[in-house]
């Protein structure tokens, strides 16, 4: 159910999640690993649909190993359930965990990912909260501030991953999205231990009260949230998400961004609509950013144990073969720009509430500034 409010405090001011399992079969085979966990998770039944599923439904087949497949044809109405239900909704929203059907190492885009950017788009979806850190929405064109990195970004230096923190103030937007939303589309799984899980599960209750569209949730593996949702599509995501653009008229033709030019070596960035000395959003200031080996910058908005760790102060080390900025910090470690930060263009047009990183001095303060962060010499060929 919804929580009471009482926890908020404590979520916001140390960011750490119920915890994981215990780990009391940490050292079992994987074999029976598997097996305790199929163990621990209900057995398919016409339940397991969701609650606005069908009793007539027939449950779900196996097709592969822990995996399974709705009928043809209750796949089909799903789908349009689906469709209809995204139609009502005015604040549907994305949560998406680690989760099977596609790609070999998990850090590139699915083609669900891609897709989904045509939902956004079309405005039918507001906000992804992401519990995987390889920033899989971004590099599949989602904008940075449409996506919720809970347990931290790969490519956000100021937010590294953690799965013990949420840093406060991503807290805060992931309260204001639970807040509104009305809809979510689940792709993976709801654990039930994290933070995050409170945005699915406030959702899917407030439905039962017949408040919102609910929960719906695409995987083809059986999970404990199953009865809980009040839609189960059991298919792999990219299966799934073809489908429901074909229902609803969404260009579902997956363009895979090409590999990306080099940043230009002598080009300063005007990061428009940000203060350059605290990286906060200002519509009539801007950063400019000069992202050359060794240009010295500053980490803003780090959680405090980040900070006190490894400090703040960092410079640009270069570029990794994808056009991401490496930044070392001084203390050592490296981490991962995005180019997307620098190219807005190309994840829409929206802005985030704080860019990571600034001058280490401070930066150029701009009045409305004209220029974009999206230098006319770099491209991002289709």
């Amino acid at each position: 159910g919804e929580d009471d409010g009482e926890d908020d405090g404590e979520d916001a001011s140390d960011g750490e999640d119920d915890g994981e399992d215990d780990g009391e079969d940490d050292g079992e085979d994987s074999e029976s690993s598997d097996e305790s966990a199929a163990a621990d998770c209900p057995t398919l039944t016409a339940a397991s649909h969701g609650t606005r599923g069908k009793a007539s439904w027939p449950v779900p087949a196996p097709f592969d190993e822990d995996e399974y497949c709705d009928d043809d044809g209750v796949f089909a109405q799903k789908v349009a359930q689906v469709g209809a239900m995204l139609k009502r909704a005015r604040h549907a929203v994305i949560y998406s965990s680690p989760a099977p059907g596609g790609g070999e190492d998990g850090t590139e885009a699915l083609a669900y990912h891609v897709v989904l950017t045509k939902f956004f788009e079309a405005g039918l979806f507001k906000a992804w909260i992401d519990l995987d850190a390889g920033a899989l929405p971004q590099k599949a064109g989602i904008p940075e501030s449409k996506v919720i990195n809970v347990h931290g970004s790969s490519f956000d230096p100021s937010n590294p991953p953690s799965s013990d923190h949420v840093r406060p103030d991503v807290f805060e937007r992931l309260l204001a999205v639970e807040a509104d939303a009305d809809l979510v589309l689940v792709v993976g799984e709801v654990r039930g231990n994290l933070t995050a899980d409170r945005l699915p599960a406030s959702v899917a209750t407030r439905a039962r009260g017949g408040k919102g569209e609910g929960v719906v949730l695409v995987n083809p593996r059986r999970t404990d949230f199953d009865e809980q949702a009040q839609l189960r599509l059991f298919a792999p995501p990219d299966y799934a998400v073809l489908f429901l653009a074909s229902s609803l008229k969404v260009d579902k033709a997956v363009r895979w961004r090409g590999k990306p030019e080099p940043l230009p070596k002598e080009k300063t960035y005007v990061v428009a609509g940000y203060d350059p000395d605290t990286g906060a959003r200002d519509d009539d200031k801007a950063i400019a950013l000069r992202m050359t080996k060794g240009t010295k910058l500053r980490l803003v908005g780090q959680p405090t144990w980040d900070a006190a760790l490894y400090g703040n102060r960092a410079s640009v080390a270069g570029t990794d073969p994808l056009g991401n900025v490496i930044i070392r910090l001084d203390t050592g470690p490296e981490r991962l720009l995005g180019r997307w930060w620098l190219e807005p263009s190309l994840s829409l047009t929206a802005s985030h509430p704080r860019f990571p990183i600034i001058p280490a001095a401070g930066g150029t303060t701009t009045t409305n500034p004209t220029t974009t962060t999206n230098p006319t010499t770099t491209t991002n060929p289709t």
